[in-house]
């Protein structure tokens, strides 16, 4: 009998060491998953800034190029150019030079 009470205490122990090492790796586990999520979160969330911080900068480009080539287009006694909105930097940055230079020969 007592040796039947020492292997049920024995097997009770060994079922508590277990018990608390699963709830441990559970623990961390779940902490290690958090810690990754976060980071995750971060990560988009300084992504998505950066890509809105370019889209700003592309808009202001893009306008400060149109409001150019609209007071060149004033000056020089044109219709204004409705399609502009369409067009990409580098192509209103060629028609902003065209019209720069023939602003510069209307005033020689």
């Amino acid at each position: 009998e007592l040796i039947e009470q020492g292997r049920r205490e024995a097997e009770q122990r060994a079922r508590t060491i277990a018990e608390e090492l699963i709830e441990q790796g559970r623990r961390e586990a779940e902490e290690r998953a958090r810690t990754k999520a976060e980071e995750v979160i971060e990560q988009g969330r300084r992504e998505a800034e950066e890509r809105a911080r370019t889209m700003a900068e592309e808009l202001i480009q893009r306008s400060r190029l149109q409001g150019q080539i609209q007071l060149c287009q004033q000056l020089l006694g044109l219709p204004l150019n409705q399609e502009l909105e369409g067009k990409e930097p580098p192509e209103l940055e060629t028609l902003l030079a065209e019209l720069q230079a023939r602003l510069r020969q209307r005033m020689k």
